[in-house]
């Protein structure tokens, strides 16, 4: 009766390389894609005193086996390569591509004249209460309650100074 594994078959060779005994006496010779052993063997009831020690196993389930670590290995390297480039667009936009924005139009608002409004300034909206509201349309408009500077006013022309050659 064989004991351990059954897939594992096992020959004993003599010198010349001719089979002396096998687990399985028709397959002395092991497959093209067999995981194979041998060892050298010395016993005097071997034809020359040598002979070696032979043990192979079918290796299908292993090359199986070795094929899905490969996919699964590869699938897990292109899942990290698509997750750190997800990260790094998220912080591109958050840190570079959004402020950027904020700056640009900050700029526009500027060369149209809105930068000193206030935020929502030419935009139609304010951050004033309706009620605060009513009250500017109700009350002229003074110096004091515009929330931007105004021109200076030009007084009257000076004459040109007058300069004494002696």
């Amino acid at each position: 009766m064989w004991r351990g594994y059954s897939d594992h078959q096992v020959a004993l060779l003599d010198g010349a390389g001719g089979v002396v005994t096998a687990s399985l006496p028709g397959a002395v010779a092991p497959p093209a894609k067999a995981l194979r052993a041998s060892i050298a063997v010395q016993s005097a009831l071997l034809a020359g005193g040598v002979g070696q020690l032979e043990v192979w196993q079918d290796a299908s389930i292993f090359m199986a086996e070795s094929a899905a670590r490969w996919r699964l290995w590869w699938f897990n390297i292109a899942l990290t390569a698509v997750v750190i480039v997800a990260v790094l667009q998220v912080a591109i936009f958050l840190l570079v591509s959004r402020p950027l924005g904020l700056l640009v139009r900050s700029l526009r608002r500027m060369e149209m004249g809105y930068l000193g409004r206030g935020a929502g300034a030419g935009l139609g909206f304010s951050r004033a209460s309706p009620r605060q509201k009513s009250a500017r349309r109700l009350t002229p408009p003074s110096r004091s309650s515009t929330p931007w500077p105004r021109a200076p006013r030009r007084g009257p022309e000076l004459p040109a100074p007058r300069h004494r050659c002696r």
